[in-house]
């Protein structure tokens, strides 16, 4: 969302009136689709990690495959009904609005397992610098080329290149899953 109100100020400079209402559509799209796809998932670890501290790791492992399965049912379906309507649905862009829903939102519970932990600063300073290094992205495409599709582009690879990053940073820091608990599933669902 910060995305949606502070880049206009720079692109609405650099874009035509039609090139810059295919972006902000694309951003309409892509918030739509990310929060129905995160599906508030990784908000449960706010819940558990404070009540379960031992198995925090757990959780996250299972709000992350959870995150990934939803995401990949409503992106798959949102492309279908693209697909079966013709490109009515999302239009030209509906690939890259797929790749950057599911990098989005895969692999991102670090500001809900902060706060789960008592770490707001660590939220702060995340969430500023994705920000930050996000519209430095879409300026920088905006700059470069002039161009819509770049620009959407740029933001799929920044997404993916945060998706892996993300990826690694759990894998260094991940410590044990706790002791198995045969209901961790079924609890994180409901």
């Amino acid at each position: 969302f910060g995305l949606m109100l502070i880049s206009p100020v720079v692109l609405v400079r650099f874009l035509t009136v039609e090139q810059f209402g295919v972006y902000r559509e694309f951003l309409l799209y892509a918030g739509i689709l990310t929060a129905i796809s995160a599906f508030n998932i990784s908000n449960s670890l706010m819940y558990f990690v404070p009540s379960q501290p031992k198995a925090a790791w757990r959780f996250v492992h299972q709000s992350t495959v959870l995150v990934a399965l939803a995401s990949l049912i409503i992106v798959g379906l949102t492309t279908l009904a693209d697909q079966l309507s013709g490109g009515a649905l999302v239009g030209q862009h509906v690939w890259p609005l797929a790749l950057y829903t599911l990098a989005f939102v895969n692999v991102d519970f670090w500001e809900y397992l902060w706060l789960a932990r008592g770490q707001p600063e660590r939220v702060l300073v995340y969430t500023m610098a994705r920000l930050a290094l996000r519209l430095v992205v879409v300026v920088t495409a905006a700059l470069l080329s002039g161009d819509v599709a770049t620009i959407i582009w740029s933001l799929v690879g920044f997404e993916i290149v945060r998706l892996v990053a993300s990826f690694i940073a759990w894998r260094a820091v991940a410590g044990p899953m706790g002791d198995p608990h045969p209901d961790s599933w079924r609890q994180q669902i409901e």
